[in-house]
């Protein structure tokens, strides 16, 4: 690689870095690529990587909700996953019935054809969790983000 090369790939990476540190919210902090960990496998939305992909199907798939259940299904996900795929803390947190919860998974299931008794299917919303509020952040996403609890 060339040094002007390395210098463009340099330029790009910081941009990069101080686009996903603006949406995770880093504040003045400085935020080099190598600390973002497995954010750095976005690179959205230019990039078409699988990731992005998947991303965009299953916010295509959300998007044929209305506002207010698409939100509630994304805000359920994330708190879910946080609460380590338990079903009562995830209801606690939430301020609602555990069926509700049970109910909600239920939906998002069989919407993104994920199945959370399998490991790959904890995985795919471990990873969706993380990824998801960057996506609904970054503008890709139509939808607000509501913050846990409300």
């Amino acid at each position: 690689m060339t040094r002007i090369s390395s210098a463009k790939e340099s330029r790009r990476l910081r941009k990069f870095s101080d686009s996903i540190a603006g949406l995770l919210e880093y504040g003045e902090r400085i935020c080099y690529y190598h600390d973002l960990g497995i954010y750095r496998l976005l690179n959205y939305p230019e990039n078409s990587w699988p990731i992005n992909q998947m991303l965009g199907e299953m916010d295509e798939l959300l998007n044929q909700m209305d506002e207010e259940k698409r939100d509630v299904l994304a805000m359920t996900v994330r708190v879910f996953v946080k609460c380590k795929f338990n079903y009562q803390k995830t209801a606690d947190k939430l301020y609602t019935h555990v069926n509700t919860v049970r109910y909600r998974i239920k939906l998002i299931e069989d919407l993104w054809d994920a199945d959370l008794s399998s490991d790959e299917g904890r995985l795919l919303f471990s990873v969706l969790a993380k990824l998801l509020p960057l996506w609904m952040k970054s503008g890709c996403y139509s939808g607000t983000l509501p913050r846990e609890g409300e």
